[in-house]
Formats: C-alpha cells, sequence, structure tokens
C-alpha cells in the first residue's frame, strides 16, 4: 500500500512512528509541510523522514512540492491529511481533500 502524508506536526509525527511499528507492508510516498516536503517515488524510510532535525536538510526534501503535484507523481493508493483544520472553514483540508 502507497501513502501520502499532509502535514508534519505531532500528529503526523506520532502517526507515522506508529505505521512504521505495527505495518511493514506501507510505503510512505511522501509527506509535505506548507513550504515542500520530501518525495520519494518508491518509499521514505523512517530514518529518511526523522533522521535530519528539520527536514528541510534531507536529501528527499522537495521545495515548494504541492499537494496536487505530489498526489499526481505519488500514484498513492490513500491521502492521510493531518494538517490544522479551521473549524469554521475546514481549511486548509477541504480544499486539499476536494
Amino acid at each position: 500500500m502507497r501513502i501520502g502524508i499532509i502535514g508534519f506536526g505531532g500528529v503526523s509525527k506520532a502517526f507515522i512512528k506508529l505505521l512504521n511499528k505495527k505495518r511493514n507492508d506501507v510505503n510512505i510516498i511522501f509527506v509535505l509541510k506548507s513550504n515542500g516536503g520530501l518525495y520519494n517515488f518508491r518509499s521514505l524510510e523512517k530514518q529518511d523522514i526523522f533522521e535530519h532535525e528539520d527536514i528541510e536538510d534531507s536529501p528527499y526534501w522537495v521545495e515548494k512540492l504541492s499537494p496536487q503535484l505530489a498526489v499526481d507523481k505519488g500514484n498513492i493508493d490513500f491521502l492521510i491529511e493531518l494538517t490544522p483544520t479551521n473549524s469554521q472553514t475546514g481549511e486548509p483540508a477541504l480544499s486539499y481533500i476536494s
């Protein structure tokens, strides 16, 4: 199973760690922040994501990687949306999902 993750806060980090601990059949293709993201067409390993204190220092960092481009290029089965969401507007999650 190939997944992409939008958001890299506390919930996302905990989810990735749990996923790596419990499942070995899941490939994380990308993890996005607001200014870019980590991307590896084959799969990001746990160390690829957590090796650097700032993920922007990772060799897998892609500046200004948009959710649309990551989804289009990533060939994913599932998209996990974990950004902070405004309860009044549903944004930015609503736009990402749309």
